[in-house]
């Protein structure tokens, strides 16, 4: 299940794929970062929508020239007290101009969603055997801030 920014929820219909080998390629399915780096050339040709997900600890810098031929990227949360992830949506949107779809995946918590989407994530894949309404509840839980979100960043932000 699928959480967007709104508070709305959808049927998740992508395939996070985790082993390559023998891999068949489709347009729902989520490639590995490590693939997409060895095979990006074979993608671009036989997919109409290329989807990648990445570890924390992955380099985004490396995805900047392609960015524009990735459709979504999915941040993977391999706990939640990780939280790079949080920033590597931010860098997407705000220092490599990122206009394709960010999702967090794996194991981010209830709790830390009106955070992702303030970072610049537009969706999020509730983890399986939780109650999407709890999610529902927590993305749309404030609605003042005092800190600046990836929806309102000054044009000057500097890294």
């Amino acid at each position: 299940m699928l959480l967007n920014k709104q508070g709305e929820t959808a049927e998740n219909e992508n395939i996070i794929i985790r082993d390559v080998e023998g891999l068949t390629l489709h347009d729902d399915q989520i490639l590995p970062y490590a693939y997409w780096l060895a095979q990006k050339a074979e993608i671009k040709q036989k997919l109409n929508r290329v989807a990648i997900w990445l570890d924390s600890h992955d380099d985004i810098e490396a995805l900047s020239d392609d960015l524009s031929s990735i459709d979504l990227i999915a941040l993977n949360f391999p706990k939640f007290g990780d939280g790079r992830a949080f920033t590597m949506a931010h860098l997407l949107q705000d220092k490599f101009n990122y206009k394709g779809e960010i999702r967090a995946i794996g194991h981010p918590i209830a709790d830390q969603a009106q955070f992702l989407f303030r970072c610049g994530v537009d969706s999020i894949d509730i983890p399986d055997a939780q109650d999407p309404t709890i999610w529902v509840k927590e993305a749309t839980r404030m609605s003042r801030f005092y800190q600046r979100s990836a929806e309102n960043i000054a044009a000057n932000s500097k890294y």
